[in-house]
């Protein structure tokens, strides 16, 4: 079969449209090659960091310490407001029944209290199973 294909194309290497003249490739070992150089120089490169380091010296630490807040600028800038002192004698605190006031659903009194969401009316009779 002295005839060239068609298709440009062919099964034996070196041969077909990638390669005019049956000159064999060289592009991938050629990448190859500067692949490798590539990775061996970069890891001669970090090799040589690791060894030309020193190893770690702690800090000291700072004599100085840090000066204190002033705590009342602070509550100022904060939003704090400044307690006037009011002379009241102690009394007993207000019982907890009118220190709290109900508010919502739960405080509508009487026998509609808990109704579903949305109802009018009377609460419809629970069901039986």
């Amino acid at each position: 079969m002295s005839r060239a294909s068609t298709f440009g194309h062919s099964v034996f290497l070196g041969e077909g449209a990638a390669a005019p003249g049956g000159a064999p490739r060289r592009a991938p070992g050629a990448l190859a090659v500067l692949l490798w150089l590539a990775t061996g120089l970069s890891v001669g490169y970090w090799v040589l960091q690791a060894m030309g380091r020193s190893p770690l010296t702690p800090v000291a630490a700072p004599a100085v310490a840090a000066p204190a807040p002033d705590t009342a600028s602070v509550a100022r800038v904060l939003g704090a407001v400044q307690a006037v002192a009011v002379d009241t004698p102690a009394s007993a605190p207000a019982p907890l029944s009118s220190r709290f006031q109900l508010l919502g659903v739960i405080n509508a009194g009487g026998a509609g209290g808990g109704r579903g969401r949305g109802r009018r009316g009377p609460a419809p009779p629970p069901r039986q199973r």
